[in-house]
């Protein structure tokens, strides 16, 4: 405020939104009434929401796991392959 009677400045008018905004902010708006129906649409959705969620997480461990196994068995094949090759072997293709 520059204590003179009059328009308040630019930074003034802003700095009084900007307080405003973060008062409302803190405040917590009410709970909106719901029917019963409304309840039980949002609960189906929140679960299957939770349930894909988890499906994900699962499928993506499922995919590690398959991605290590097949890693170590095409490190097997490499070491069957060079053992057969010392062997002279026809299998060490």
């Amino acid at each position: 405020m520059t204590g003179f009677p009059g328009t308040p400045s630019y930074s003034e008018v802003l700095a009084r939104q900007l307080r405003e905004e973060r008062e409302a902010a803190r405040t917590e708006p009410e709970p909106v009434p719901r029917t019963e129906d409304a309840d039980d649409f949002c609960d189906a959705l929140f679960l299957r929401a939770r349930l894909t969620e988890a499906g994900d997480r699962k499928t993506a461990r499922m995919l590690e796991r398959a991605a290590e196994t097949i890693r170590r068995l095409e490190h097997e094949i490499v070491q069957l392959r060079n053992q057969n090759r010392k062997a002279g072997t026809s299998e060490a293709k």
